[in-house]
C-alpha cells in the first residue's frame, strides 16, 4: 500500500524525509502497543 502511494511532496518537512523508515516507525510502535495488550490478557468484545 505504501509503495502504491507516492509521496506527497508538498508535505515534505525538510530534506531526508525517509517514508520507509517512517512507515516502520509507525508498524513498530502498532504491534507493541498489541503485544502490550495481549500480555495483559486483553481481548475484544
Amino acid at each position: 500500500m505504501v509503495a502504491a502511494r507516492p509521496h506527497d511532496r508538498g508535505s515534505v518537512v525538510g530534506p531526508g524525509c525517509d517514508d520507509q523508515f517512517e512507515f516502520e516507525f509507525a508498524l513498530d510502535l502498532l504491534l507493541d502497543g498489541v503485544e502490550r495488550l495481549h500480555r495483559a490478557g486483553w481481548s475484544s468484545a
